[in-house]
């Protein structure tokens, strides 16, 4: 099982089970617990600081899994369940279907037929816009929702009560392959996984597609840590991004640029040079 983001994190017996036995696995926010199906309709609730498993529920056919700081998100048909830290399942009370789910912050994101809602865990609901059809995958993506459907599309979608507004709703590029995940990534960009195992950077300012790769299989995991964007696939296909230069500001990659090609040319011909003292770069240093 690919752990992705997680290089030697987890203590002995969590790294065991998901190891020997889990199907798909999602870290909490500050990674103080996981939550893994270790069968299509079991999901077990791990404490990371005690390497201690808290429980392990039958909560019937799993259809996506977040890891919450309340405990394990679970979406069961079209029905939202939560295995709270005390361990007895407890299904999240909504007013529509649920097609798709996320999770901002300590909220839900629930995509049902016609509306796209933020609803607390106790089922309050805290706003609401409509929906494109077909959504399948969703995130928030700075003051927007990135969400994905099952023909292919990508859209950014800005809520303001009942109203939305679709902004680059044709992301370039994009396979008529069903989204199965997506995730914020650093300064205006947003990851997409989709089921024919393509997986890809999309600029959200313009829709561009800025990098891809295709895996074997359909793309079940995608993460952005520590300065990488991994993904994998539901047969164990794996890739990596470092996306550093996407987190730095202009100097820093100016200066980058000349740490790693330090030639300028002079009368015709290249020459080993510094940084130009004068550019407004190198006082920055």
């Amino acid at each position: 099982m690919t752990i992705l983001g997680m290089r030697n994190v987890w203590r002995p017996r969590v790294t065991q089970a998901i190891e020997k036995h889990a199907l798909y696995v999602a870290s909490s926010p500050k990674a103080e617990h996981l939550c893994m199906t270790t069968t299509p309709d079991t999901v077990e609730l791990w404490n990371t600081s005690t390497d201690a498993l808290v429980t392990k529920q039958a909560v019937g056919k799993v259809g996506q899994l977040f890891a919450h700081s309340a405990g394990c998100v679970v979406r069961v048909g079209d029905k939202v369940v939560l295995v709270p830290l005390d361990g007895k399942p407890q299904s999240i009370a909504l007013d529509t279907d649920v097609r798709a789910l996320g999770v901002m912050k300590n909220d839900l994101l629930i995509a049902g037929e016609k509306h796209v809602s933020v609803v607390q865990l106790d089922g309050v609901k805290k706003d609401q816009c409509l929906a494109v059809k077909g959504i399948t995958a969703l995130s928030a993506v700075g003051s927007s929702l990135a969400v994905g459907t099952d023909v292919g599309q990508v859209s950014l979608l800005d809520c303001a009560g009942n109203d939305s507004t679709l902004k680059n709703t044709f992301f370039d590029n994009t396979p008529s392959s069903t989204v199965e995940r997506i995730t914020a990534g650093p300064r205006g960009t947003v990851a997409v996984g989709f089921a024919n195992g393509l997986v890809g950077l999309w600029s959200t300012d313009d829709g561009s597609l800025l990098t891809s790769a295709n895996l074997h299989g359909s793309i079940n995991h995608l993460l952005v840590k520590d300065r990488e964007l991994f993904a994998a696939s539901e047969l164990g296909d794996s890739r990596s991004w470092d996306l550093t230069s996407l987190m730095q500001n202009d100097c820093e990659l100016v200066r980058h640029a000349w740490k790693e090609v330090p030639v300028g040319w002079e009368n015709g011909r290249p020459v080993v040079k510094g940084i130009p003292s004068a550019h407004r770069c190198a006082d920055s240093q």
